[in-house]
C-alpha cells in the first residue's frame, strides 16, 4: 500500500519521555527535516570559525533547544537559547543529549562527517 501526501505530511516524530534531575520529566523527540538542516548547517559555520572544536561548541544545547518538547509535541526551547540551556548542570543535559542523539540517528560516524565537511568548507 502506497502513502499519500497527507501521510507523509501528518507524520509525528518519534519521541521519548526523560527523566530529569528534578523528579520530573522532559520529552526528547525527533528533529524535523527543517531542524536537521540548520543544526548541521550551524554545526559547519561554527567549523569555519575554528576548525579544530568549533562544531562542538555547545554543542548539547544547540541539539537539545531543537528536541525538547512539551506532552503536545511544540518546542520547549527557541534557537536562540542554547546559551541560556547551555549553563545547566551537565549531567540531566548529558542524559537527555544521548536520547537526542539516538532518536535523530546522529552517530559518531554523523559526527565525523560534518567535521570532514566542515574541513573541506573555505575559510
Amino acid at each position: 500500500m502506497s502513502v499519500t501526501k497527507e501521510d507523509i505530511l501528518g507524520t509525528k516524530p518519534p519521541r521519548e519521555e526523560v527523566s530529569w534531575i528534578t523528579g520530573g520529566t522532559v520529552w526528547v523527540a525527533a528533529m524535523s527535516g527543517t531542524d536537521r538542516d540548520a543544526f548541521e548547517a550551524e554545526n559547519l559555520g561554527l567549523a569555519a570559525l575554528d576548525e579544530n572544536t568549533g562544531h562542538l561548541s555547545n554543542i548539547r544545547a544547540r541539539l537539545l533547544v531543537k528536541c525538547l518538547v512539551d506532552e503536545n509535541g511544540e518546542r520547549l526551547f527557541t534557537d536562540q537559547d542554547a546559551d541560556q540551556l547551555g549553563k545547566v548542570w551537565c549531567a540531566p543535559l548529558d542524559k537527555a543529549f544521548a536520547v537526542a542523539k539516538r532518536i535523530n540517528s546522529l552517530s559518531q560516524a554523523d559526527m565525523e562527517e560534518l567535521e570532514k565537511k566542515s574541513a573541506s568548507a573555505p575559510s
